[in-house]
């Protein structure tokens, strides 16, 4: 059964809706209708080199191709894009007067960790498929001969045995 974008928000929403409402994006909206989260599942299906009927939007069609693992790697990718929205909303920054701060950029420093982290895994796992696409091929069980076997006289056995 394919995944559908509700199914998706509701992932996004209970990873990350606590730093959607502190910048002040959606963060209720889970039934496949969230402005807010259409961008990064529709960048998360453009990364798995998947097309889309409308280049602006995503439907639940274009997940039909999802399948397996590939959630997984859908709904982190989705997860980063969103970080990255977010962060990009992210308004406050340290402030002081005198005696007197503010830390407020914990929040973002642990935005950007996040970022990093899901970046690093990507990263990793394209590095991975890289390496396992180099390697050659399973090897052959066997010894190879060169040349053809044809004995002049195929009912000799001592001619066949001669070409293994």
């Amino acid at each position: 059964m394919p995944l559908t974008i509700a199914e998706i928000e509701s992932v996004l929403v209970a990873r990350v809706g606590g730093y959607l409402v502190r910048v002040g994006m959606d963060s209720t909206t889970v039934n496949g209708t969230n402005p807010d989260l259409r961008d990064p599942i529709a960048t998360a299906v453009r990364q798995m080199g998947l097309p889309l009927a409308d280049p602006m939007t995503v439907s639940n069609a274009d997940l039909v191709a999802v399948a397996g693992l590939a959630y997984l790697g859908l709904l982190d990718r989705a997860e980063l894009r969103t970080l990255e929205n977010i962060w990009g909303h992210w308004p406050e920054f340290d402030q002081s007067a005198g005696e007197e701060s503010q830390s407020l950029s914990q929040l973002s420093a642990n935005l950007m960790a996040r970022i990093k982290e899901l970046t690093e895994r990507f990263r990793q796992q394209k590095e991975d498929a890289l390496t396992i696409a180099s390697r050659p091929g399973p090897s052959v069980h066997g010894l190879i001969r060169a040349g053809r076997c044809d004995p002049a006289r195929p009912w000799d056995w001592a001619a066949w045995r001669a070409c293994r």
